[in-house]
């Protein structure tokens, strides 16, 4: 995922990422298994070697994270129990990654961009690993952490650090509430999340092939949308863009000419009808 602002930076815009497809999961399973003896960083290894080919990037560009990981979960392995905070320290890696890969297709592209880890910009967190939530002051730390960065920033969602420096991740949609805080801290015109859906549709499109984007939702509508089982945008990831009024699009990067989704404060007037279908399965019924 992406997300793009443009404020106070003079029109330049910021992008957020998250971790490649499935590699939090690779991540969270190669450090469960290291803290019972099971030690194998190759999975994620191999993954992203994979996709430095691909990106015809040079093979070296992450050699310090491989030995980072490496003696990470070699660490895991005489550390007894995983704990939240450590889990927390495997799931950064895929940020990280993302964020270096990014920045350097971009710079190969002739973009002056540049990897930078969310907490040295000043997004601190609480201390509640695996669902931290970012500390009052939060804006202005991030406004002048930006102002700092010569180019363009590809900055880490999804991760914080606490008041006393150790690393936290904020939970589910953590990449999208990244980019909403840094977009809100700017003044940005517009947020855009970046999605593998063409928006917000009428009904999930796995289940209904037939459904199609909408042009406008409200935010309460969105906000239904997620709580009754829709999964594009978490009502909590935008809520500081909603206080400062900062417009906001969900746009399909398959399909990056389509205009998206737009989120609104008010119902068209000349709509009728319902908006869309959203379904959450595998509900438990208590009599």
């Amino acid at each position: 995922m992406a997300a793009r602002g443009q404020g106070s930076r003079g029109g330049e815009p910021v992008v957020v990422v998250r971790a490649h497809r499935g590699v939090t999961d690779l991540l969270g399973s190669a450090a469960w298994a290291a803290s019972r003896g099971e030690v194998d960083p190759s999975g994620v290894r191999v993954r992203h070697r994979a996709l430095l080919r691909q990106l015809d990037l040079p093979g070296d560009l992450l050699d310090r994270y491989w030995r980072e990981w490496g003696h990470f979960l070699e660490g895991l392995a005489h550390a007894g129990p995983l704990s939240a905070a450590q889990l927390d320290l495997a799931l950064s890696f895929g940020e990280r990654l993302s964020a270096r890969i990014v920045a350097r297709v971009c710079a190969d592209s002739g973009l002056p961009a540049v990897p930078v880890d969310a907490w040295d910009l000043g997004l601190v967190s609480d201390s509640r690993h695996g669902a931290a939530r970012p500390l009052e002051g939060t804006s202005e730390a991030l406004r002048r952490g930006l102002d700092g960065v010569d180019g363009i920033p590809i900055v880490t969602g999804f991760l914080a650090k606490d008041a006393r420096g150790n690393l936290t991740t904020l939970g589910r949609n953590g990449s999208d509430l990244t980019a909403s805080l840094i977009a809100s801290a700017l003044g940005a015109r517009e947020i855009q999340f970046w999605k593998t859906v063409a928006g917000i549709m009428t009904a999930d499109p796995d289940l209904v092939p037939e459904a199609r984007s909408l042009a406008r939702v409200t935010y309460s509508e969105a906000a239904e949308f997620a709580f009754h089982g829709a999964q594009v945008l978490h009502p909590e990831s935008i809520m500081p863009a909603l206080r400062e009024s900062t417009r906001v699009r969900v746009r399909d990067v398959r399909n990056p000419g389509a205009p998206g989704t737009l989120l609104t404060t008010s119902v068209d007037a000349d709509r009728a009808g319902p908006v869309g279908v959203a379904a959450r399965a595998q509900l438990l019924r208590v009599e």
